[in-house]
């Protein structure tokens, strides 16, 4: 039970992202599709072992690195470091047989956690002769991504998930939730709590998010309750701040502060789903952009997984392990259809379903 409610929470919570394009899917062929349907003469390669933090254990020499029911991701396990070093074999041989065979193809990203692949820059290479590399499943297109609203959070019945918990006050207590969007304004009163206690190794940042320049130090754009900035944009130079409202709007629908007070309300009783819950802000919308690459949402995928979780002390003083919930393994573009598809893993359960996009 305790599994279904956190999975519904988290369902409310993930941006939600429509291809902008309405029917050009990839066929096999040299089909060229809409202008606007993809990032042109991109394309990732989806390597045939599985990543990290679905690796089961089936090749000899190399241990089990996913979580079994009840333990989270460890990257820093013997295990972990093990087959992370084979993954980058892997694509260390495929990234050869590109230098040989396509010298015009630039790797731009490499994948390892949530999707073990490889982004490339084409420059005018026929994509399906990447098939060919050592270890391809198949190769897709990057498309690009843009925004949707979201749902109201009375649909999912939010009373209901709280008494579940142990009441709204609770809802949320020791669960990190990682919002794929457009950033978070962590000034924003909705968002602010300061009875919220520290973790220890957050707050997180990458390096353009530190007012030093040194990931994880000194990090901008943090608070008690936006423990994590992180951006993820290669076409431009922005930091993770929140630039446009979307991420802000769709945090405070999974994580508003309860009983806040806001314009046009007539009493004090704004609250989001999980109002106990830390956030982390995983910008792939970043400044002015407007749409988001499948390998920038990747790698915003597998940072989120990476960040992972960790110990927590609730209200009551009660400390353990907390749980981070973020798109934690993702297909982002299947060559059969055109809908993104993610996969959700939770510290009580193995991957039990599927989210779609829904506006």
């Amino acid at each position: 039970m305790k599994t279904q409610i956190l999975f519904s929470v988290i369902l409310v919570s993930v941006l939600s992202l429509a291809p902008i394009f309405t029917g050009a899917i990839y066929t096999g062929s040299d089909a060229t599709p809409s202008p606007d349907s993809v990032l042109t003469d991109n394309a990732i390669i989806v390597l045939k072992d599985q990543p990290l933090a679905s690796y089961d254990g089936h090749v000899q020499g190399y241990g089990r690195t996913m979580p079994t029911t009840g333990h989270k991701l460890d990257l820093s396990s013997a295990a972990s470091q093990s087959y992370s070093s084979y993954l980058a074999n892997g694509r260390g041989l495929a990234k050869g047989w590109l230098k040989n065979n396509a010298p015009e193809v630039q790797v731009i990203d490499e994948y390892s956690v949530a999707l073990n692949a490889i982004a490339v820059q084409l420059n005018g290479h026929n994509m399906n002769h990447l098939l060919n590399a050592p270890g391809a499943n198949w190769v897709v297109p990057d498309y690009l991504f843009h925004l949707e609203m979201n749902r109201s959070p009375t649909l999912i019945g939010a009373p209901v998930l709280w008494n579940a918990v142990g009441g709204q006050s609770n809802a949320g207590a020791g669960v990190k939730i990682g919002i794929i969007d457009t950033g978070i304004d962590q000034t924003h009163p909705f968002l602010t709590d300061n009875t919220l206690p520290a973790l220890a190794g957050f707050p997180k940042c990458d390096a353009i998010d530190s007012a030093v320049g040194i990931s994880d130090t000194s990090c901008n754009f943090v608070s008690n309750k936006v423990i994590v900035v992180k951006v993820f944009e290669t076409r431009t130079n922005f930091d993770g701040h929140a630039a446009q409202e979307h991420g802000t709007h769709v945090s405070g629908i999974a994580a508003g502060v309860a009983n806040t007070c806001a314009p046009f309300v007539p009493a004090c009783n704004l609250s989001g789903i999980a109002p106990k819950a830390y956030l982390g802000n995983y910008n792939v919308f970043p400044g002015n952009v407007l749409s988001a690459s499948s390998h920038d949402i990747a790698k915003a995928v597998d940072a989120a997984v990476a960040d992972g979780p960790g110990e927590s002390e609730d209200a009551h003083g009660r400390r353990g392990e907390s749980r981070y919930f973020a798109i934690t393994a993702a297909r982002l573009t299947y060559p059969q259809h055109c809908s993104y598809h993610v996969h959700f893993k939770s510290k009580f359960s193995r991957p039990s379903g599927h989210g779609h996009t829904y506006a």
